[in-house]
């Protein structure tokens, strides 16, 4: 009895994948990396990076823009690269206006009138500037004009003043017309010993001034005494 037939094996055709798949795995991070190259940590001033891009001149650049994100990586840390902190500056002197103040007053001699005042100081308080100027509203009965520079940054402080007061006198009798000025020149300085208390010496040159603006003023008077009439 003859034996029966094998059957026989096909080979299966090996099917061949789409994607290929990758042995190389993930490495650790190396701390080494990381470590201070000094005790003190990053030198600010001198980075150390592990691939520096080369600068590119616009004149290597190509007029068609490249939009990937290598590009746009790229210049980024390009970007990041540069130095932006620069300084210290010198610093300019710069002023502002701390008080504007405007007011009436009654004065007894010189009647109603107008003042104002204002002050003026630098960013750091080291100089001080203050003015004013009152008038009278008739604008013929005189005025005050006053300055004052005041010197700060030092120990000592130091100050200057000028004042300039006018008053001017006239009667209805065609006689009294006559002006009085006041000038006066003060210059001064301080100690402070804390900041309730301090040493302050001002002296200052006065000058008083006496005008007769009627020159007919003496003929009319003694006219007057021979008639009786003053």
């Amino acid at each position: 009895m003859p034996a029966p037939a094998r059957p026989t094996v096909v080979p299966e055709e090996q099917i061949v994948l789409d994607t290929v798949i990758s042995r190389t795995t993930t490495s650790s991070i190396n701390l080494d990396r990381l470590r201070f190259e000094s005790r003190k940590g990053i030198n600010t001033d001198n980075y150390t990076f592990d691939t520096i891009p080369q600068v590119v001149s616009p004149t290597q650049t190509t007029d068609k823009p490249d939009f990937n994100r290598t590009n746009l990586l790229e210049a980024f840390r390009r970007q990041s690269l540069q130095k932006r902190v620069s300084g210290p500056r010198r610093m300019e002197p710069q002023f502002f206006t701390n008080i504007i103040n405007t007011r009436f007053v009654v004065d007894p001699l010189r009647g109603f009138g107008i003042n104002l005042n204002g002050k003026m100081t630098d960013i750091l308080d080291n100089h001080v500037f203050t003015g004013g100027i009152m008038t009278a509203m008739d604008f013929n009965s005189g005025g005050d004009i006053w300055f004052e520079y005041e010197y700060l940054k030092s120990r000592l402080d130091f100050r200057g003043r000028f004042d300039r007061r006018t008053i001017r006198v006239e009667e209805n009798d065609f006689i009294t017309n006559q002006k009085y000025v006041l000038t006066q020149v003060e210059a001064g300085v301080s100690y402070p010993l804390n900041i309730n208390s301090r040493i302050y010496a001002a002296p200052f040159i006065a000058k008083s001034q006496y005008f007769n603006l009627n020159s007919d003023s003496l003929i009319l008077a003694k006219c007057l005494r021979k008639t009786g009439l003053m």
